[in-house]
């Protein structure tokens, strides 16, 4: 089994390609003056411990998107929303980002997992800054420049503008990526649609959309990465989600995310049986010792560990490897070992403010005991896990 890593948003800004825009001149992407240089040094520490494919962000919320939005009603009149519509052809800075992150990943040996974007780019408009957002206006097309994320909900719902999208955003994406083919593991269409279409998301997602419009458009953008001849895959939130509303995307390598909570049925793992086999895109390694530590150290504000938080109930079978450091990371690979699973990609814990990562400059993430412990071992199916 292949072990992977998902590179944390925190650390590199959540969108990783792309202009940075007026309204955030202090980011910084995939340029040469150093993200690329960080990076590579990351690549070689991850693959140094026998992490061999890296799940990494592309777009995210959308924020450095541009095209232009105006304000518009739904069919009855009695709603406004934000109807964003795409650029005819995606800024070049976004090709040629990409372009060096692949480089980067083709230089190191190593794959990559890229996800197009989030759920929460379809989600409501959110001011990014305390700069002004756009403004839109009814019937009126106004240019957006990079300040508020989110809002972007038109392009999966409107079928010319989700065609625009396609044509003139992914496709050109998918031509570079065509060139690093044996760098790709599989391309990311879309990671946790369900909170698009969720009743109810806790606060995750506002109104949800037309199950069946955001359905389509997860088949066509999937279509798009099949018709270049890359593996296809959607961050599902769930084992369930493949075969509730998204079933029918086509994807070529089902991908879905395991935290195991007990109170959601569909949050389960399974043994793999009939191909294609889904591999673990998301999985957590973070034990309540370390949580508490993080809360008592006065160096993560609420949002934060409300997000790891999230990440912590205990895998039932393990026992006491939930709570040891040294043991946890690799007993939950060897359980998707012994699944059967191809891949199973682990979730950052949190612990760069800690100073317990590889290196203190480093934005992995991940504890470097963790690092160590599965450093040299190889997950095959029939391994016990570490006791």
């Amino acid at each position: 089994m292949l072990v992977g890593f998902n590179y944390p948003w925190p650390g590199n800004q959540y969108i990783t390609i792309g202009p940075n825009g007026d309204a955030q001149p202090w980011l910084k992407r995939m340029t040469a003056d150093g993200k690329q240089l960080q990076l590579a040094k990351n690549l070689a520490d991850l693959k140094a411990a026998g992490i061999s494919v890296v799940r990494m962000w592309l777009m995210g919320d959308g924020n450095n998107y541009d095209g232009t939005v105006m304000a518009a009603y739904d069919g009855t009149w009695r709603k406004m929303f934000w109807d964003f519509a795409p650029p005819a052809r995606v800024h070049q800075r976004f090709l040629d980002d990409f372009r060096a992150m692949l480089t980067v990943f083709r230089q190191a040996e190593m794959r990559i997992v890229p996800v197009l974007i989030d759920f929460a780019f379809l989600d409501q408009p959110k001011r990014y800054s305390g700069l002004l957002q756009t403004i839109p206006y009814p019937d009126v097309p106004v240019a957006t420049n990079s300040n508020f994320a989110g809002g972007r909900s038109a392009i999966a719902l409107n079928p010319a503008y989700r065609a625009t999208f396609i044509e003139g955003t992914l496709k050109p994406l998918l031509d570079v990526a065509k060139d690093f083919k044996e760098s790709i593991y599989a391309f990311d269409v879309f990671n946790e649609p369900y909170w698009c279409v969720a009743p109810v998301t806790g606060g995750l997602f506002g109104p949800h959309l037309d199950a069946k419009a955001v359905a389509g458009f997860l088949s066509d953008c999937v279509a798009a990465v099949n018709a270049a001849g890359l593996p296809s895959t959607v961050g599902h939130r769930l084992l369930s989600d493949l075969s509730g509303y998204f079933k029918d995307s086509r994807v070529t390598k089902p991908q879905y995310h395991y935290y195991a909570k007990w109170y959601l049925p569909g949050d389960r793992l399974q043994p793999v049986s009939t191909p294609p086999a889904p591999f673990l895109g998301e999985f957590a390694a973070l034990t309540d010792g370390e949580f508490e530590a993080y809360k008592k150290s006065g160096r993560y504000n609420k949002g934060e560990l409300d997000a790891l938080e999230i990440t912590l109930p205990t895998w039932p079978a393990l026992g006491t490897q939930n709570d040891d450091p040294q043991r946890i990371l690799p007993a939950r690979l060897a359980v998707m070992a012994n699944l059967g699973c191809e891949l199973a990609m682990v979730w950052p814990d949190g612990s760069r403010k800690m100073r317990t990562t590889a290196d203190d400059d480093s934005v992995i993430d991940l504890a470097a005991v963790k690092l160590a412990s599965i450093t040299g071992v190889r997950f095959t199916k029939g391994m016990a896990p570490v006791m």
